[in-house]
Order: structure tokens, then C-alpha cells, then sequence
């Protein structure tokens, strides 16, 4: 039998981050009807995590995002993750190649803390029902969040299924764009959904996408201080490091290095190994093209759109 326990360095960042992702998960569920104070969950899963990661040293991914649409209803001027850029070429992701995609990824790991659905506009999906009922009902994933701006009005059925305990949807803040965000907020909580909402989150302008003939040190600078550095995501097959990766795809930088993404498809233990060693990358590609999501980035108006309609 082969050994499959990740590296100590590997299990103090997968812990460190765990143990962040957990938390936050737990306070937005602080409504619902536990028997134990939101002090004492954060403790006990904790020590879950450090049995778990530290000790026996499971390979837990504490975020994995998952691109089920490039569609979206809005255009922003800033979108951290280039989706008005598909244009016409906007499309939903094949349902049956994205759950084969997750059970591959679920196949090699022990845990993945959150799953993060999204896209473009996550609601415009055909298919959400039967997705997440599929990633709730997964034993290795604990929480499944789904983002939203909160302009597409959500079916009966949609909303039943989000009732499920392990589902958080986080309304995004795009300012004045939405003005109907209070009533959409409102219609998820009456029936009992958690929502997290975001009304403090800030944009940055990351720059254009072109060359910027970055040294090594500024390439590690910019990953290792980028808000978006541990937004692992599936798209396409492949696990990639952020969605400013996309740029690769829609023809805006050169195509990505192998070393810049992960293969889903192959032997379990060769995934493992993979995965495990997304978290010792010190840059990719695309910070040579970017200038990263941190706080010293020029803040913009959150949801400003483009110009002309598509």
C-alpha cells in the first residue's frame, strides 16, 4: 500500500487555511440550530483539522472552486475573473464532464473544506439543481457555497435545495448596480437558506493583461501577496491556480506552462501528488500579466460596468 501522507510543510498550510475557511463557514451558519456555542464549533473542528492534517497528515483542500458557467448578467469593468471577455462565446460548462471532474478531485483527496460553485452568474446555470444536490450529498465535502450578484430570480425548486445544512449561497456586493439585492437577500433567508453577505468586500483594479517583464521576485511577490493566490478552481479538466488564469484560454496572455495547472484526468495517487503540490508553487504565468488583488491596488467602484452591451 502506498503512503500517501502529504509533506509537514504541505499539512501546515493546508491546516493554517483550513482552520481560516472553517471558521468563516461557522459564523455564517451561526444561525442555524446547533447544540453548541459558535466558540466551541470553531474549537472542536479545530481539532478535527489538527488530528486530521497535522498528526496524520490527510491531504485536505481547504477551498476548491468549480466554473460551471461563463455566462453571466452583468458586465463588470473590473471582473477579477475576465468573464465579460467570452462575449458570444459565454456557455455553460457539460454537467456530466464537471461532476466526473469533482469525483475525480474527491478520489485523490481526504477532505475539501469549501466548495466553491460559480462562474458568471451561478443561477443562470440550467443544471444548479441537480449540481448541487450531487456536492451536498458528498461525504469528503463540507461546505458547499454558491456566488451570486443577486439579479436572477430563483425558482421554488432552487430554493428548496438550497435549505440543504452544508449550503451557503454569499451574495457578492456590486453597489448601487443591484438595487435589488435587499429583496433577493431577503427572499433566501424567510425560506431559511444562510446567506453570507458581502457587504464590505472591495475591488481592485488588477490591470490590464499584458507583459510586464517581471523578475522572479516580483513574479513571487505578486502571487504570494494576491488575494486570489489560493482560488484553486476547476475549469476545463484542469485544476488551475486562479481565474485570471482564464486569460490563457480567451488569447489575452500565452497559453499557460503545464506546470501552471493540474490534469484531473489520470491515476488517483498521481492527482494526490499533484494537488499536494499546487501549494509549494511560488508563482504562475499569469502574474507576469497582472497586478494581483491585494490592498495596494487602486480600489474601484464595486460592479462598474462596461460601456457597450454585447
Amino acid at each position: 500500500m502506498k503512503n500517501r501522507r502529504i509533506r509537514k510543510d504541505t499539512a501546515k498550510i493546508l491546516y493554517r487555511d483550513s482552520n481560516r475557511y472553517d471558521a468563516r463557514n461557522l459564523s455564517v451558519k451561526e444561525d442555524c440550530k446547533h447544540g453548541y456555542s459558535l466558540k466551541t464549533k470553531r474549537r472542536i473542528a479545530k481539532i478535527i483539522n489538527y488530528v486530521n492534517i497535522v498528526l496524520r497528515r490527510r491531504l485536505e483542500m481547504p477551498f476548491l472552486g468549480v466554473t460551471m458557467t461563463t455566462k453571466c448578467s452583468l458586465r463588470c469593468k473590473y471582473c477579477a475573473d475576465l468573464i465579460p471577455m467570452y462575449g458570444k462565446d459565454a456557455c455553460d460548462f457539460d454537467f456530466n464532464r464537471i461532476i466526473r471532474d469533482v469525483n475525480n478531485v474527491l478520489s485523490s483527496v481526504d477532505k475539501v473544506h469549501t466548495l466553491i460553485l460559480g462562474g458568471g452568474e451561478i443561477f443562470l446555470y440550467k443544471q444548479l439543481d441537480k449540481a448541487v444536490s450531487w456536492f451536498a450529498n458528498q461525504r469528503k465535502i463540507l461546505t458547499v457555497c454558491l456566488i451570486t450578484n443577486g439579479t436572477v430570480k430563483l425558482s421554488e425548486d432552487i430554493l428548496k435545495i438550497l435549505k440543504n445544512p452544508k449550503v451557503i449561497v454569499r451574495v457578492s456586493n456590486y453597489g448601487n448596480v443591484v438595487p435589488g439585492r435587499k429583496a433577493f437577500v431577503s427572499i433566501l433567508k424567510a425560506n431559511g437558506i444562510v446567506v453570507e453577505e458581502l457587504k464590505r468586500q472591495r475591488w481592485y483594479d488588477m490591470g490590464q493583461m499584458y507583459d510586464r517583464d517581471k523578475t522572479e521576485q516580483e513574479l513571487i511577490s505578486t502571487y504570494q501577496n494576491c488575494g486570489m493566490k489560493d482560488c484553486k478552481y476547476i475549469q476545463n479538466g484542469k485544476i488551475w491556480y486562479c481565474s485570471r488564469q482564464r486569460g490563457s484560454e480567451l488569447g489575452m496572455i500565452p497559453r499557460a506552462i503545464k506546470s501552471d495547472w493540474v490534469s484531473i484526468d489520470g491515476h488517483s495517487d498521481k492527482l494526490r501528488k499533484q494537488i499536494e503540490n499546487m501549494y509549494k508553487k511560488s508563482y504562475v504565468t499569469a502574474c507576469n500579466y497582472c497586478d494581483g488583488n491585494n490592498k495596494s491596488q487602486k480600489r474601484v467602484t464595486p460592479g462598474e460596468q462596461m460601456g457597450n452591451k454585447r
